[in-house]
């Protein structure tokens, strides 16, 4: 289905929602389409059409992104973008204000945080929006003033943060969260049969203990584990590429970046290789979090590892 499709169908879908039948077929149909499994395709058109934040049309767009921000499958970068577009949309009143309707009509507490805090909004009208959906998503609004109040990773000395972690358990299901949220699944996948970019992270627990796996979150650059090392090139005709080596041979060489794209690059076309000496995984990506929400992303990956229940 084109874009043109899918924005007729988020003109009509809320039609058909207005109208009542004995079987909630409507409600039914509305479900369908926001878990449908081909949705990421086509993040953006639900993504510009939500920004509009005009009428029916845009709050079941807006629906739809929230959908695509958590999901565990489908495209991270469907899911970084969804997240980017709710973001963006939360400096607006008039998104706000849909993005916390949108959340209370499907059910979507992944960003409990942030609708706690609108219950101090400037504008009454966001804030009794931010009470109701609380209300209904049955949150706990001091537990996340807590939470804000706390101290952030970035403020404290690393070696307490690594001997917190090891004694705090946090929220696995908040933890994946905010695994999405910081942009870790923008360069690593979780599950074998998603398509792998950077290092795949869904067995990581397995190899290395927890201290070691906050250690590598904190100071990505202290140790480099193999795996995890990338390969800077330099061509002969200026081109530079920097990616995770997948594969040698005797006449050329196959990279992956961190975009999940596989480039074979003959050797006769290099003319500097060398490993980098810095993690492609930037420094302070972890700042921002309290030391139980750090802890909250380490339960996620110690829980990934364990595989399904």
């Amino acid at each position: 289905m084109d874009p043109d499709a899918w924005r007729a169908v988020l003109t009509a879908l809320p039609k058909v929602q207005a109208t009542k039948s004995e079987n909630n077929l409507a409600e039914k149909a509305a479900n369908a389409f926001r878990n449908a499994p081909k949705l990421d395709q086509v993040h953006g058109v639900f993504e510009a059409v939500a920004a509009e934040a005009e009428g029916p049309a845009s709050a079941l767009a807006e629906s739809a992104v929230l959908r695509l921000a958590s999901r565990k499958v489908g495209s991270p970068e469907a899911r970084a973008a969804a997240n980017a577009s709710l973001d963006a949309g939360w400096s607006q009143p008039k998104r706000r204000l849909q993005i916390l309707k949108a959340a209370a009509q499907i059910g979507d507490a992944s960003r409990a945080a942030a609708f706690v805090a609108a219950l101090d909004d400037t504008d009454p009208t966001i804030a009794k929006a931010a009470r109701e959906t609380i209300g209904r998503l049955k949150i706990d609004p001091d537990k996340f003033r807590a939470e804000a109040r706390a101290a952030k990773v970035g403020d404290l000395p690393i070696d307490d943060v690594l001997a917190q972690v090891q004694k705090i358990t946090g929220d696995a299901t908040r933890g994946g969260q905010l695994f999405g949220q910081i942009g870790c699944n923008g360069c690593h996948t979780v599950k074998a049969d998603e398509l792998v970019k950077g290092p795949y992270l869904g067995t990581i627990a397995t190899v290395y203990k927890r201290r070691e796996l906050a250690e590598a979150i904190l100071l990505p650059n202290k140790t480099l584990a193999q795996g995890f090392v990338a390969n800077h090139f330099e061509l002969k005709d200026g081109t530079e590429i920097d990616g995770f080596v997948v594969r040698e041979a005797a006449d050329a060489v196959t990279i992956r970046t961190i975009a999940a794209i596989e480039q074979t690059i003959p050797i006769s076309h290099i003319a500097l290789r060398e490993k980098q000496q810095r993690s492609l995984m930037p420094d302070g990506l972890a700042a921002g979090l309290t030391v139980r929400e750090l802890a909250s992303v380490l339960d996620y990956l110690e829980q990934l590892s364990r595989g399904p229940k």
